[in-house]
């Protein structure tokens, strides 16, 4: 289902095009996984939205990337040593950590993502730069054999609607009972199904995620860090 025709099309492409971190959703992450709030991350870079008439914030058309990784660099109260990324996409993520040489484990389903991480890191740092590498397969067979002590971060943006109930149920009560750090979602809400004839050739969004959902992860974490609507952070 995700090819490399669907992720050309799948949200955050017009990001990527101009050269950005997609804010509400990547950036953000980045943001809680550094220890800084969404409030911070909205007055330092105000500046660079325009009001869409819907009332959503858009990126004027600039290449704002350097100023986002300087942000994450100086604004910083956290500094993560591992991370595990769970649905990396097009690897947006995963080449910024790269870049900012903080080891990562990027897992992806697609079998283009090899192909769509080079293309990123191109995109983003210049065709020298040496692209990070996805871990490609089955997120639930590649996570059973990882050890959660190699890390102290967790981050999946926009994926949990992707991944069905019964696969990633295991893969949570793993992460309750052995994972020691900071889970960090920014997902899509309440935004289910997506059906077959969008972009992907099956159901694309097989899992409600709501606040439901949330109360119940939350109860079972250490701590709630921030929670906003779709934005989830989470110690443990």
């Amino acid at each position: 289902m995700y090819d490399y025709d669907y992720f050309s099309r799948a949200d955050g492409i017009r990001s990527w095009r101009a050269g950005n971190l997609k804010f509400g959703d990547a950036m953000a992450a980045l943001s809680y996984v550094h220890g800084i709030t969404w409030d911070q991350l909205m007055d330092a870079f105000s500046w660079y939205f325009e009001i869409h008439p819907t009332g959503r914030l858009e990126v004027t058309n600039k290449n704002v990337l350097q100023d986002q990784i300087n942000f994450l660099k100086t604004a910083a109260t956290r500094q993560p040593t591992g991370v595990l990324e769970i649905g990396s996409g097009r690897g947006e993520i995963a080449n910024v950590l790269k870049y900012m040489q903080i080891p990562a484990t990027s897992i992806e389903v697609c079998e283009d993502a090899e192909k769509w991480f080079l293309d990123t890191g191109k995109q983003f740092f210049g065709p020298d730069f040496d692209s990070a590498t996805p871990t490609v397969g089955s997120i639930d067979q590649v996570i059973d054999q990882l050890d959660f002590a190699q890390y102290d971060t967790i981050m999946m943006i926009d994926t949990i609607e992707h991944i069905k109930q019964e696969v990633f149920d295991p893969i949570w009560n793993r992460i309750v009972d052995e994972f020691h750090g900071r889970f960090v979602i920014t997902n899509w809400f309440e935004y289910h199904p997506i059906k077959v004839g969008r972009y992907a050739k099956e159901q694309e969004h097989c899992r409600l995620v709501d606040d439901e959902l949330y109360d119940i992860w939350s109860a079972q974490a250490r701590r709630c860090v921030y929670r906003n609507r779709s934005h989830l952070v989470l110690e443990f």
